[in-house]
């Protein structure tokens, strides 16, 4: 997680309350359709998406695989008190279906 409330929270008051807010999941943009979505949610007349688009996406997707290490517990409590609040707050602008994002 991290501190996304506190940079979501200028916009969510700003543009959210007119529905002109859209707020994704980073791993949703790899996706056809959800380009199709943005599109139309942005007013885009013609949101068929080049036919290319999958093929490209997938050699460009992002991958995270850095080695694992384990997290020292007392860091993890740490930093779960520290986000606790911010985790919070992000729910509450965005809704509970984010929980476990």
């Amino acid at each position: 997680r991290g501190l996304y409330a506190p940079l979501l929270l200028p916009w969510v008051k700003r543009f959210a309350a007119d529905d002109r807010l859209m707020v994704m999941k980073f791993n949703e943009v790899f996706n056809a359709s959800i380009v199709d979505e943005v599109l139309r949610f942005a007013g885009v007349e013609d949101t068929s998406v080049d036919e290319h688009y999958d093929d490209f996406i997938r050699n460009k997707r992002p991958t995270n695989k850095g080695a694992e290490m384990p997290l020292d517990p007392t860091i993890r409590l740490y930093l779960k008190f520290l986000y606790q609040p911010f985790n919070r707050l992000f729910l509450q602008l965005l809704g509970e279906e984010w929980d476990g994002w």
